[in-house]
């Protein structure tokens, strides 16, 4: 007969212990082999041994994360965040080659990627950096880029950053597209680049804005201005005289305060340094004071 000892503290069992290697007694205090060798103190309760690391139970996955940086690990350092999800730390990339960040595949290469919300006078550009493959990367550039054309047209400043923001992104998709093909493990996840750039959201609101803005300002050059009536145009080289809040032609000989000197359809039209004059049409003349 003989006590032995098992991973979940002291038992006492009654067997023939046929392989007298494992067997072991207590006494006064010590756990002492049969078959000799060093002896193992022991408390009164139990063994002063803590179960070696292979028969700790790993823990559960944490709870996703989409804002953790990617290369964190977990409290208990067993899980390693990927960019995407929760990967068992042994899976986390060793030295060596670049190795995608998101699927371990290589070839592989650090790339960074901005988008930017553009909201008048207001502006964000968002930021991400990490070592992807041609697949994962390419992926990312398209939603990042789709993204920044979207939303980052609507701002004084930030349009021209996102002209800037735009020519990076091309830069860092012709880095990807230098990478060969992606070797990973069968059966492994990897982000799917899906549709390309001009047929998302983001290019066609940019193209249309784009066209109408562009077809406007095509039309207001090419489009000859409207003429006057031969009326209107008889004011000019007239001279007027001010009374109040009129004006009123008068002979160039006697006194008056200004000379009719063109004509506009607004009083915008008229040069800042004219008065402008409604007449009975809708269209001003401009009248220079200093002659």
């Amino acid at each position: 007969m003989a006590q032995i000892f098992a991973l979940a503290g002291w038992r006492n069992y009654t067997e023939d212990v046929s392989q007298p290697w494992i067997a072991f007694s207590l006494e006064g205090g010590r756990v002492n082999k049969s078959q000799g060798g060093a002896d193992i103190p022991a408390s009164a309760g139990r063994a002063d041994i803590s179960p070696s690391p292979e028969y700790t139970r790993a823990s559960a996955a944490p709870a996703p994360a989409p804002i953790q940086p990617p290369g964190q690990f977990s409290a208990d350092g067993q899980w390693w965040w990927n960019g995407t999800r929760w990967v068992p730390a042994s899976a986390a990339p060793a030295s060596g080659p670049a190795a995608c960040m998101v699927c371990g595949a290589t070839p592989a290469t650090q790339v960074t990627l901005r988008s930017v919300l553009a909201l008048a006078v207001f502006g964000v550009t968002s930021t991400v950096r990490g070592v992807y493959c041609r697949d994962c990367g390419l992926a990312m550039f398209r939603q990042r880029m789709s993204a920044t054309l979207l939303t980052g047209w609507w701002g004084v400043l930030h349009f021209f950053i996102n002209l800037g923001v735009v020519f990076g992104n091309l830069g860092e998709r012709a880095r990807l597209m230098r990478l060969g093909p992606p070797m990973r493990n069968p059966g492994t996840g990897f982000l799917d680049p899906g549709r390309p750039v001009f047929l998302r959201a983001g290019f066609i609101v940019s193209a249309a804005v784009l066209l109408i803005g562009g077809s406007s300002l095509i039309i207001a050059a090419t489009t000859p201005p409207v003429p006057f009536p031969a009326a209107d145009q008889a004011y000019i080289g007239l001279c007027a005289q001010h009374s109040g809040n009129d004006w009123s032609t008068v002979d160039c000989s006697g006194a008056h305060d200004g000379k009719v000197v063109s004509l506009a359809h607004t009083a915008e039209g008229c040069p800042s340094e004219d008065s402008a004059a409604k007449l009975d049409d809708g269209n001003y003349t401009c009248i220079d004071t200093s002659k």
